[in-house]
């Protein structure tokens, strides 16, 4: 986890965040995305762990979500939400006052960075016009396992054009009736251009209707199915789609959070195996 992430446990001991609204996504996220080392998964996961144990117990009131990806390439993200900018700020500044817990973040920061290829952190903001039935997200996110992301670069210049494709996009899934809430967040620095499309699923299975519903869903645009597809690939440059699989070991989530689905994001700690007692031989007797 990148060092800054390390800012939250010293926030939460030091100053009182504002109250995260349970029912409604948060103003500003700030992901940590993390390219790991083939064949150090493993590894990287148990400094994560470390990571979020310290988190769980200086009791951040609502912390960080931990996925790897299952699809794309070897990559974890860390999603912390905020309220604003100014949490940011509190967070930064505490930390700096934090000596001692600086040196042992930095410790496992160490530890983490010898597991990684690279990393990257964006801060991006929350779009509700571009968003669909965002209360529903946060409702049933304790429950879900996959989490699906789209990532879209579109041209400078063009972010008129983009939330236009979004509010035909958006008429189209409330006329259609969909049900599968949808979160849109603009990365505001980090990256260029960027807009992240959240999307939350139970299991495998529940993606296989995708198709029957993306044909329900260009049903309901009707007349304006060749002005949503003509506007997007004026204004796109990538379109990336990822999927990634919800990590309760390095994840540090509110109570509140939890007890939507406690034997999941309660992980209980690993216990070490016993060590088998040494036999204990007879001396040999003298003849």
């Amino acid at each position: 986890m990148k060092l800054a992430l390390t800012a939250l446990l010293a926030a939460s001991v030091t100053i009182p965040l504002a109250a995260q609204n349970p029912t409604q996504p948060a103003a500003l996220l700030r992901i940590f995305c993390e390219r790991i080392k083939e064949g150090r998964e493993k590894a990287h996961e148990t400094v994560e762990t470390k990571f979020a144990v310290a988190v769980r117990r200086a009791k951040f009131p609502w912390g960080v979500l931990g996925m790897d990806a299952v699809t794309g390439s070897n990559d974890v993200w860390f999603i912390q939400p905020l309220d604003s900018f100014a949490d940011l700020q509190k967070e930064w500044d505490a930390y700096d006052k934090a000596a001692a817990m600086k040196a042992e973040m930095q410790t496992l920061e160490g530890q983490d960075g010898e597991q990684r290829v690279s990393g990257r952190t964006w801060l991006a903001q929350y779009r509700p016009a571009m968003s669909y039935r965002p209360g529903d997200f946060i409702t049933v996110l304790p429950k879900m396992r996959l989490v699906h992301v789209t990532v879209i670069r579109v041209k400078p210049g063009y972010d008129n054009v983009v939330h236009e494709i979004a509010r035909l996009g958006i008429g189209a899934l409330n006329k259609a009736g969909d049900e599968r809430p949808l979160l849109t967040y603009q990365v505001t620095s980090g990256d260029s251009n960027t807009y992240l499309l959240f999307r939350a699923s139970a299991d495998w299975a529940s993606l296989d209707k995708g198709e029957e519903q993306t044909r329900a869903i260009f049903a309901a645009m009707g007349d304006d199915v060749k002005k949503y597809v003509g506007m997007a690939r004026e204004a796109l440059v990538s379109e990336e789609s990822l999927t990634f699989a919800l990590n309760p070991n390095t994840s540090a989530v509110s109570k509140a959070f939890a007890d939507g689905d406690p034997a999941f994001w309660n992980p209980k700690p690993a216990v070490a195996p016993k060590k088998a007692a040494a036999k204990s031989e007879k001396p040999a007797t003298a003849k």
